[in-house]
């Protein structure tokens, strides 16, 4: 009974000045946990949200906070600017890019950043690597004070890290890894499961180095502690392996077992999403990641077991409740609904909103790179209506007024179906004008987010509908999809 009041002690406060480090030349406080500054305002709210010291156990920490000469943030971006310290100690130093364009040098987090950059202020395409230079990043803050600066220098490709108050020369991305602890047994299938989606698996869904490295090391070790996302993992794993050996004798016995460990994981995740924090948010995003994939994958291995296709599309489903979220502060869907879209486009069209307070701890944390997927703005040049667009415009019938040759058999369309439909294939047109643009670095990842999420909801109502445009225009995403899918 002892050892079991014990292991339930929680362990003391850090002291204060540990756990909050003052800069006195840029007077801000970064948080030797978060790795981020804190604003002056938010001090106690910070201590009570994120690390749980509720009342009088802030009392020690307000005291020390009122004996330091505390910068509001504008101020402390002008100090950075004056005294051009890198790297700040304590902060994370990331890499990054810096536009080449004469006297903007505008810094970001990714390539897609860069190019949505180029296209919305310089008006024009950006020329790979010619029109940017690669640089060590850092932030004070994040949300809408978010600002990066530089020294300018180069970073090291997938370098990232946190420093010290010692100068770091040499950068390793796998210090932001969470530290592996001792995993939960398991049974030799589960092992084997594991084993083959960080060996094989992890490649596969991966879009480039820094992402496969998350899928193969990153992520796995974040399952250690979130047991929804390491059945995630096993059931993934398990679809892989039955659609890389359709005709063996274990095939229903893998998509069986992709089925149970996916029931054990959806009701874990729905209980998690309920309450999602800055230590479990970084594994729900990973998850959700999973989910499309193995939302995909089951569809498929249902149809080639049944030998039949199936009557559901893609993009609905039957109406029901959405999946609860709630955030730390309190951002909730409870208001929402029944909704008609599958689990994984529902995260993806109202996920990110919801998670919009949230969304900081993930660009800074160890699985930014997801995070970065979702979060760029879809932007192109302004140019003439291509084939494309056309031809899906020219197949609106006409009306039987104007149209006298037109057979029993061919439909019209209400006013309200023709500008849904219209809307719609704009959006799909801007998908396959974004493709164009990014060429193979068009992912998977951007085929899913790039129409699903822009498209209407009176538009998924025509779908769920059958409604031949609707149809239509689903037809040509899938190409899309297929596009991607063979590059």
């Amino acid at each position: 009974m002892s050892s079991s009041t014990t292991s339930l002690t929680p362990p003391p406060d850090p002291l204060p000045s540990q756990l909050l480090h003052y800069l006195p030349g840029h007077k801000a406080l970064i948080c030797s946990t978060c790795h981020y500054a804190i604003q002056p305002t938010a001090i106690s709210r910070h201590l009570k949200d994120i690390h749980q010291i509720h009342r009088a156990r802030r009392r020690p920490f307000m005291s020390y906070v009122s004996t330091l000469d505390l910068a509001p943030p504008e101020q402390v971006i002008d100090l950075q600017t004056k005294l051009k310290i890198f790297p700040v100690p304590g902060l994370p130093v990331v890499e990054g890019l810096m536009c080449r364009y004469e006297g903007c040098e505008h810094l970001c987090a990714s390539t897609k950043r860069m190019r949505s950059h180029w296209l919305a202020v310089h008006g024009v395409a950006a020329r790979g690597d010619l029109d940017w230079n690669a640089v060590r990043l850092q932030t004070f803050f994040r949300g809408n004070l978010l600002k990066y600066f530089s020294d300018g220098l180069a970073c090291n490709v997938g370098t990232k890290t946190i420093v010290d108050n010692r100068v770091a020369d040499e950068m390793i991305y796998e210090d932001i890894i969470p530290s592996r602890t001792t995993p939960p047994t398991l049974d030799t299938s589960d092992a084997g499961l594991l084993k083959h989606f960080t060996t094989n698996t992890a490649s596969t869904i991966s879009t480039n180095p820094t992402t496969r490295l998350l899928w193969e090391t990153t992520i796995p070790l974040l399952a250690e502690t979130n047991v929804f996302l390491r059945h995630g993992i096993l059931s993934c794993s398990a679809l892989h392996l039955a659609h890389l050996h359709p005709s063996s004798p274990i095939n229903a016995h893998l998509t069986l077992l992709a089925s149970h460990h996916q029931d054990i994981a959806m009701p874990l995740f729905r209980q998690t999403m309920i309450s999602v924090t800055p230590s479990n948010c970084d594994a729900v995003l990973a998850f959700a990641h999973l989910l499309i994939i193995i939302s995909f994958a089951s569809e498929t291995q249902s149809q080639t077991h049944n030998k039949i296709q199936s009557d559901q599309l893609m993009l609905v489903s039957p109406a029901a409740p959405p999946m609860p979220i709630t955030t730390i502060n309190g951002n909730s869907n409870a208001h929402e609904g029944d909704s008609i879209l599958p689990p994984w486009l529902y995260l993806l069209r109202s996920g990110c909103s919801i998670l919009c307070d949230i969304w900081d701890y993930l660009e800074l944390g160890p699985i930014s790179t997801l995070a970065g997927q979702w979060d760029i703005p879809v932007q192109v040049p302004d140019g003439t209506p291509p084939p494309l667009l056309a031809h899906l415009l020219s197949l609106i019938p006409s009306s039987p007024l104007q149209n006298e040759i037109m057979t029993s058999t061919q439909t019209t369309w209400t006013e309200h179906e023709i500008t849904t439909y219209i809307n719609s294939a704009r959006s799909l047109d801007l998908a396959f004008r974004y493709r164009a643009i990014l060429g193979t670095e068009f992912t998977t990842w951007d085929a899913l987010r790039v129409w699903p999420i822009s498209i209407s909801e009176e538009y998924l109502d025509l779908l769920a509908r059958r409604h031949e445009g609707a149809l239509v225009l689903l037809g040509f995403y899938c190409v899309l999809l297929k596009m991607v899918e063979i590059r």
